[in-house]
């Protein structure tokens, strides 16, 4: 459960590239999301979501009935932890983008969001790198 709630916290803030307004939505997006997740809102967190990650963490947490129940049940860590968020970098590629983000100095992550229904989703588990 901790490794689920670093790979979803961890990554949570971003810069783009592809245009100031693209880059503030996906910015925006991410804040919200990681937020989120930080104080278990599951309902904001998932809203900032793709199904397929909504899926993903439903399938991480099986005693959860739904991705709002899931997000209230990660283990973010003690809020001394946490530390702030820095971006590395942000590609907007049309209705994609990726970015690098550390939490607190540690490893970095990279994420990908998707644009779906004209809002920027939090889409796949974030990697090393």
């Amino acid at each position: 459960m901790r490794a689920l709630a670093l790979l979803v916290a961890g990554g949570l803030a971003l810069a783009g590239c592809g245009g100031s307004g693209d880059e503030d939505a996906v910015r925006d997006a991410l804040t919200e999301y990681t937020e989120a997740i930080t104080v278990g809102d599951g309902k904001t967190a998932c809203a900032r979501m793709t199904v397929p990650l909504q899926e993903t963490i439903m399938n991480a947490m099986p005693h959860a009935s739904d991705c709002i129940e899931a997000v209230a049940q990660i283990d973010t860590g003690p809020d001394d932890k946490r530390g702030e968020l820095s971006i590395d970098g942000v590609v907007v590629d049309g209705d994609t983008a990726r970015a690098s983000v550390a939490m607190g100095g540690g490893a970095g992550t990279r994420h990908t969001l998707r644009r779906v229904d004209g809002d920027w989703r939090v889409d796949v588990s974030p990697t090393e790198g």
